[in-house]
């Protein structure tokens, strides 16, 4: 994020953010924090106790190694994110994940007796100290927003839209896409993103269809000469 504040200062770059993009963030950030302030606790406890309750152990009996592999289950659960309908951001799940197993572990091999609800209260500091800097880390993109980007009022054609989606980008994505796309006609434009995974390994494929150049915030500086 320095790097590319300071291709925007010492360059003049006008950067935008159109609708679309603002609404998925919020969205994101909202549900997020939700899931770990109601959700990703009781789903702990509830696969805890289910693997108590199938080895036939009392819920009050210490944590063991079956313990974890009960929650490794879980996760898997969550990072495909067909866990009980949860979408969320995948990063703070798995910093929740390194924590748990490297706790548990941590108490297994020290020879310590914790119990489901003893945990649990560990687990929750754990999570308000995450919620916490997800607030934050929010609270740095809008200043950054506030003092670098302005809100593009653009709007994307349907037809852009439409071949986005033919050949497999789909929304919100395409919709993102195509805002960028817009701006073409009256400025050299890159659509900026860190989406590895769906936007910036089909870089070639995009351009060739929209003539919009996709690239990570880094790189941004270097595509528009």
């Amino acid at each position: 994020m320095n790097k590319f504040k300071n291709d925007i200062e010492q360059n003049s770059i006008p950067c935008y953010i159109s609708n679309s993009v603002k609404r998925e963030l919020e969205g994101k950030i909202e549900d997020t924090l939700k899931f770990l302030g109601e959700t990703l606790k009781e789903l702990i406890k509830y696969y805890l106790e289910g693997g108590k309750k199938r080895r036939g152990l009392p819920l009050n009996s210490p944590l063991n190694s079956d313990d974890i592999i009960s929650l490794e289950k879980f996760f898997i659960r969550i990072h495909s994110r067909r866990g009980r309908g949860i979408e969320t951001l995948p990063a703070p799940a798995y910093a929740i994940e390194e924590w748990v197993v490297s706790f548990l572990n941590e108490k297994i091999m020290e020879g310590e007796r914790i119990n489901i609800d003893e945990f649990l209260t560990e687990l929750t500091q754990t999570l308000l100290v995450a919620s916490a800097n997800i607030e934050s880390r929010y609270e740095e993109l809008i200043t950054f927003e506030r003092e670098y980007i302005k809100e593009s009022n653009e709007v994307p054609d349907k037809a852009v839209i439409d071949s986005l989606r033919n050949i497999g980008i789909h929304d919100p994505d395409a919709t993102h896409i195509a805002s960028a796309e817009k701006h073409i006609a009256t400025e050299p434009t890159v659509f900026i993103t860190n989406d590895y995974g769906t936007i910036l390994n089909r870089q070639a494929e995009i351009r060739r269809l929209v003539n919009l150049f996709c690239c990570d915030p880094i790189y941004g500086v270097y595509h528009l000469h």
